[in-house]
């Protein structure tokens, strides 16, 4: 009886260590100067947010911009780049995490404009939009990407 006790307890807290283990995000469009409210002017900017969560925090999930790949964003790390104005569709793909699918947010970009996106992964993958002023907020909680690709 101990020993079933013993590997049920192993096998529960390699689960947590493995689980509570951080992904970093890797950024391959390029990061613009953050000094700058849009470093282009003509450009619109884009942040991709994702605070620290435990379920989940193992995973680094691709970002996408209109089918190209942005980079893989981990938990409490944000993403940042700037595009031509359009309709832009912004894409979480978890698919191959967790049976996490993908999840699609659809905006039109102008040109000076700054969009904030939540994206959540956890029992779902799930991006959200938010306005200015909680965007800023929780940006403040989350790192740049370790790999950044320059300007």
């Amino acid at each position: 009886m101990k020993t079933i006790r013993y590997s049920f307890l192993w096998s529960l807290s390699l689960f947590l260590f493995v689980g509570c283990a951080s992904t970093p995000s890797n950024q391959l469009a390029p990061f613009p100067d953050q000094s700058k409210t849009v470093q282009d002017p003509s450009k619109g900017r884009i942040y991709v947010l994702r605070v620290q969560k435990v379920l989940g925090s193992a995973v680094a999930v691709p970002i996408l911009d209109s089918r190209k790949q942005i980079g893989t964003l981990g938990p409490g790390s944000y993403f940042c780049w700037e595009r031509e104005p359009g309709d832009v569709t912004v894409s979480s793909d978890a698919s191959r995490e967790m049976g996490g699918g993908i999840w699609n947010l659809d905006l039109t970009v102008e040109a000076g404009s700054v969009h904030y996106i939540l994206q959540s992964f956890g029992f779902a993958n799930v991006l959200r939009l938010l306005d200015e002023e909680k965007g800023k907020r929780l940006l403040r909680h989350c790192k740049p990407p370790q790999g950044k690709a320059g300007p």
